[in-house]
């Protein structure tokens, strides 16, 4: 792994309590990356009650740097500097890489959207539509495209522009009735729209 190529910009939102074990996670990964020359910058939004103004934030931050890179990380993950950097490799080449992690839930399930029939790539990574956004590394060619259909807006909060970009989308199911969904899942769904592709790297466990 080179050096300048894999600049990334991690995004992470979060609330004004960050857990400890998070901490030690995002404290090993930046001593890692300053130890083989990656650069690394962080993108915060703290303490914003609502997700999608808090990942607008992260968004727009992140647009004024000239990472190439874009990792998603949501602030109750924990992962091992290893996990972040082979997901990082990855997106070089497949453009859009994730790993699944269990819902706050005391049953350990992960919701994982799967493309049907399956699709398998050489290095291991299975095609799917979706998952959650909390370790998902975007290769910023495809978060340029993304951004270019979008529109800016004032946040009535602090009166600067930001980037409108997620939202909840709503999707009618089975029993007749509108379901919101989640900000991630609308994310996804907007870069299949455009044409890229999802890719899931099954041998990482948050």
């Amino acid at each position: 792994m080179s050096r300048e190529e894999y600049a990334v910009g991690i995004g992470f939102p979060c609330g004004d309590y960050l857990p400890w074990r998070t901490a030690l996670s995002l404290a090993r990964t930046t001593h890692a990356a300053g130890m083989i020359g990656i650069p690394l910058n962080i993108y915060v939004t703290a303490g914003s009650s609502d997700v999608c103004v808090a990942r607008d934030g992260v968004l727009t931050q992140y647009l004024t740097g000239k990472e190439p890179y874009l990792f998603w990380i949501d602030s109750d993950i924990t992962w091992r500097p290893e996990d972040f950097f082979r997901v990082l490799r990855l997106t070089k080449d497949l453009g859009v890489v994730c790993a699944a992690y269990p819902l706050k839930r005391e049953e350990q399930d992960c919701i994982i959207n799967f493309v049907e029939p399956s699709v398998t790539h050489p290095t291991g990574c299975v095609e799917i539509r979706g998952t959650g956004l909390g370790f998902c590394c975007v290769r910023r060619d495809i978060i340029d495209h993304f951004v270019q259909t979008k529109e800016w807006m004032v946040h009535d909060g602090n009166g600067r522009e930001i980037i409108d970009a997620f939202y909840r989308p709503r999707k009618r199911h089975a029993d007749g009735k509108p379901h919101a969904g989640g900000e991630d899942g609308g994310f996804y769904d907007d870069l299949r729209a455009l044409g890229h592709k999802i890719w899931l790297d099954p041998t990482i466990c948050l």
